[in-house]
C-alpha cells in the first residue's frame, strides 16, 4: 500500500506548512490545502482524491458546517475526515460527534502521537479525548431521554452486549474480532444491528449511547 493522501483545512497557513512539513513523508502525502471547508469545496480537487482530511474544528460554524459537510462527502466518500483542535470544550466535542467525523485530536499533542493517531484513523479506529467524554455525555449531547441501563431491554443479544461495549473502549472491528475470536465480517453484522436497537447513527453514536449506559469492556464475563 502506498503513502495515504492527506488533505489539510486550517485557516492559520503557518500551522498548514508545518502540518505539510510533518506530515510529509513515508506513511502520508500533502495533496492539497485550503483555509476554510467552504474553500474546499468550491477549490479543484486533485486527481487522485486524499485518503484522510485533516480540519481545523474552531473555524467550523453551526449554520454552514451541516451542508458543507454533506457537499464533502459526497465527494470524498471514502476519506475519514479528522477534527484539530486547540483546546477540549464540550460544544467543540459535541459538534464533533453530531457532525459524526473520524476522529478529534488536540493540536498540542507530539509529532509522534499526531502520526500514530492518523495511522490508527486509517485502520478504521475512531479516536476521541478519553477524559473529556463523560462529561459530554451528561450534558450537552443529550437530545433524548436517557435510555435503559439494560442492554436486553433494547432488544440486544449477548453477543451485541459485548461488541457495543468494546466499541466503548475506542476498539476498531479489527480489534473486536480478535478478542471475541470471530470474524470481522460477523462484527460488522452485529454492529449492523445493534445501530438499528440504540438507534445511533454511526458508531460513535452507539458507542456514546454505551457509555451513557454504563457499558464497559470490562464488564463481560
Amino acid at each position: 500500500m502506498g503513502r495515504f493522501g492527506l488533505f489539510l483545512i486550517d485557516p492559520n497557513q503557518l500551522f498548514r506548512e508545518g502540518l505539510r512539513r510533518l506530515l510529509s513523508g513515508e506513511q502520508f502525502h500533502v495533496l492539497g490545502e485550503a483555509r476554510s471547508l467552504a474553500e474546499a469545496c468550491a477549490t479543484p480537487w486533485p486527481e487522485r482524491r486524499p485518503d484522510l482530511v485533516l480540519l481545523d474544528i474552531e473555524s467550523l460554524d453551526e449554520e454552514t458546517t451541516p451542508g458543507l459537510l454533506a457537499g464533502l462527502r459526497d465527494l470524498l466518500s471514502e476519506a475519514k475526515i479528522v477534527v484539530l483542535s486547540a483546546g477540549c470544550s464540550r460544544i467543540s466535542l459535541a459538534r464533533a460527534v453530531a457532525w459524526s467525523f473520524d476522529a478529534y485530536l488536540l493540536k498540542d499533542m507530539s509529532s509522534e502521537t499526531l502520526t500514530q493517531s492518523l495511522q490508527l484513523v486509517m485502520l478504521g479506529q475512531q479516536i476521541f479525548p478519553p477524559g473529556h467524554m463523560a462529561p459530554l455525555l451528561r450534558t450537552e449531547v443529550k437530545v433524548r431521554p436517557p435510555e435503559p441501563r439494560d442492554p436486553s431491554s433494547k432488544g440486544l443479544s449477548p453477543r451485541e452486549t459485548q461488541i457495543l461495549r468494546h466499541l466503548a473502549n475506542g476498539c476498531s472491528n479489527k480489534a473486536i474480532a480478535r478478542e471475541l475470536n470471530i470474524s470481522e465480517a460477523t462484527v460488522k453484522v452485529h454492529l449492523n444491528a445493534l445501530l438499528r436497537k440504540v438507534r445511533a447513527a454511526n458508531r460513535t453514536q452507539a458507542a456514546m449511547w454505551a457509555l451513557n449506559n454504563g457499558m464497559t469492556s470490562d464488564q463481560d464475563g
